[in-house]
């Protein structure tokens, strides 16, 4: 088996309680500390053991599946417990995304755990994880991207360093020698502002200013209509609300083509600026008369949007199939940041609302000194539907959109 210099540091040095790798993406954070964890597996002392990831979904995908192909029978599961087995350890496995997360493990007591994408924890979680290690000389190993430098996992630990039983290592993507330049090269040119510092430099540093910094209403971020693909097939893309706006979006797509999904069409109403709020009902026709004569595919839906939702599976006039969007921000911002700025998304130019928010869609300030990651509830409605369609469409497991891009 193949190591970078940084994991072959990591293998041999992270041995302390709690062990943290951090840095940019795509370093060999998650292989190394995989590695790593199944050299424990075989050593720690005795009693249960713990992997954890942001969800469930993303532990089987980033972590789990990659020890299958790697042990083969050897490791064996029990899906509807949440299981694993390897060399006779039990291995329970959980998500840590919100505050109930930490309820999940109280009461257990474990000789060691694994984590996966720190930063997306519950920060009551990851404590409680540590008191469940009671056991005598049980580790934790974990990998993270950075986020803010007011983030708990960085106050409370990493700057803690010398005070705690901690071991921390920095991975920049060019340690991970593996990579082909090319990709390298081509992932430092989709990313900007933000996304360039902690992504490909590692940093953590706030968000400030602009989400899409990189926006202007030129091209390839706009183009006319007699510029955009022939589409393949179309979606729409809905924000919900009531007393706050309600915006429709209708996007092409076209994987062989540049761009790959293009914002065509774009409906809005709010209420405060039209003196009347809209019922479900109303919305609908809306949407009917939004959709016209265009065949759509698939409606992609605020998930909270319960009402409309089935306001819309009711009306036999809107033939398309209803979709839950995928609603997670910051990794649906990323996307649409790396689609905008790759050339793979663009917008017409006569979408005009939606370039208004593009350029008045800002981070919300009071939240940066708690560590959290929030754009401002302004300006948001044009841009959510937009996150909703990406993320839901290309990162969501439904497709895999870095073997698209190959395309």
């Amino acid at each position: 088996m193949k190591f970078t210099e940084k994991q072959k540091i990591w293998y041999n040095n992270s041995n302390v309680r709690i062990n943290i790798t951090d840095g940019s993406v795509r370093s060999g954070k998650t292989w190394g500390s995989l590695i790593k964890w199944i050299k424990y597996i075989g050593t720690a002392p005795p009693g249960d053991l713990i992997m954890t990831g942001k969800t469930d979904g993303s532990l089987e995908r980033n972590c789990i599946k990659p020890m299958e192909m790697l042990l083969g029978s050897q490791l064996k599961r029990k899906k509807t417990e949440k299981l694993l087995n390897l060399w006779g350890r039990n291995i329970y496995t959980f998500g840590a995304n919100d505050e109930r997360a930490e309820g999940k493990i109280r009461g257990m007591t474990c000789a060691g755990s694994f984590g996966d994408e720190l930063t997306l924890w519950s920060q009551s979680y990851f404590e409680q994880l540590l008191n469940r290690m009671s056991v005598e000389g049980a580790q934790f190993f974990g990998s993270t991207n950075t986020d803010s430098p007011y983030h708990w996992l960085k106050i409370n630990y990493i700057d803690r360093i010398d005070d705690l039983d901690l071991y921390r290592l920095k991975m920049l993507i060019e340690d991970n020698t593996f990579l082909p330049l090319s990709y390298i090269n081509s992932l430092k040119k989709e990313k900007t502002g933000l996304w360039y510092k902690r992504d490909i430099l590692g940093l953590w540093v706030l968000a400030a200013g602009a989400v899409y910094e990189f926006f202007t209403d030129s091209e390839p971020y706009v183009l006319s209509s007699k510029n955009l693909p022939i589409a393949k097939r179309k979606v729409i893309g809905i924000d919900y609300g009531t007393n706050n706006p309600c915006a429709f979006g209708m996007f092409g797509i076209n994987m062989y083509s540049k761009p790959k999904i293009w914002l065509e069409k774009e409906w809005g109403w709010d209420s405060k600026l039209k003196g009347k709020q809209c019922t479900d009902r109303e919305y609908a026709i809306y949407l009917k008369e939004f959709i016209g004569n265009e065949k759509i595919s698939e409606i992609i839906i605020d998930p909270s949007a319960l009402s409309f939702k089935n306001e819309i599976i009711q009306d036999k006039d809107i033939k398309a199939i209803v979709n839950d969007a995928d609603n997670s921000v910051l990794d649906g911002i990323r996307n649409v940041s790396t689609l905008w700025k790759n050339g793979d998304f663009s917008i017409c130019s006569s979408c005009k609302e939606t370039q208004k928010e593009a350029m008045s869609y800002v981070w919300d300030e009071k939240y940066q000194k708690k560590g959290e990651d929030k754009p401002k509830k302004q300006y948001d409605h044009y841009m959510d539907y937009i996150r909703y369609v990406i993320q839901t469409l290309f990162f969501s497991g439904r497709v895999d959109y870095n073997k698209l891009n190959k395309m």
